[in-house]
């Protein structure tokens, strides 16, 4: 069975939003490209919801990060 290639491990990824590819370094923690982005808790619930396991580069989260899940 194939496996997810974007779940929260570590590792170069496809943002499943953009399509953009970055390199994911959650087992780093503070190198990893998501640190200090915040977000609202109603964003994180839908981004959870849109894109369940998955990391989103750091200019999604930007975005969404700005704007809110209404994107």
């Amino acid at each position: 069975m194939p496996q997810d290639t974007n779940t929260h491990s570590s590792g170069t990824k496809t943002c499943p939003r953009c399509g953009a590819t970055f390199l994911c370094q959650t087992q780093l923690g503070s190198n990893c490209q998501c640190v200090g982005i915040e977000l609202s808790p109603d964003t994180r619930a839908v981004l959870n919801r849109r894109y369940p396991y998955q990391c989103l580069c750091r200019s999604c989260l930007l975005e969404f990060s700005k704007k809110g899940a209404n994107l």
